[in-house]
């Protein structure tokens, strides 16, 4: 997962295989926490989610408290151009992918 903080910095996080049923009901997309008790690890190789040198692992004493929401405008991602997708210019470093937004009014999404 990406995780955002207040000045817009992105980091990657995981949670372990074993770990994921103590923190899944946590951590649905778009809430806003802070995070207390986690390892901290290098980030390295291809087809990383950030560009952000290190990235969260998540621990069984991780804890995960309630905070002041974030603007919803924050999102973190950097729209590129199909172009330059085909075109080879960007680092395959990272991910590229669509980011698409689901809002539920009424039983329909949109």
């Amino acid at each position: 997962m990406v995780l955002i903080d207040a000045n817009g910095d992105k980091i990657h996080a995981s949670v372990r295989k074993d770990l994921v049923n103590q923190f899944d009901s946590f951590l649905p997309e778009g809430i806003t926490k802070i995070m207390i008790n986690f390892s901290l690890n290098h980030s390295c190789g291809s087809y990383r989610t950030t560009d952000h040198l290190y990235k969260i692992s998540f621990l069984e004493t991780t804890r995960l408290r309630n905070c002041e929401e974030l603007p919803r405008e924050l999102d973190g991602f950097r729209p590129v151009s199909y172009r330059e997708i085909l075109d080879g210019t960007l680092s395959s470093d990272y991910l590229v992918g669509k980011y698409i937004f689901l809002s539920v009014l009424n039983g329909c999404y949109f």
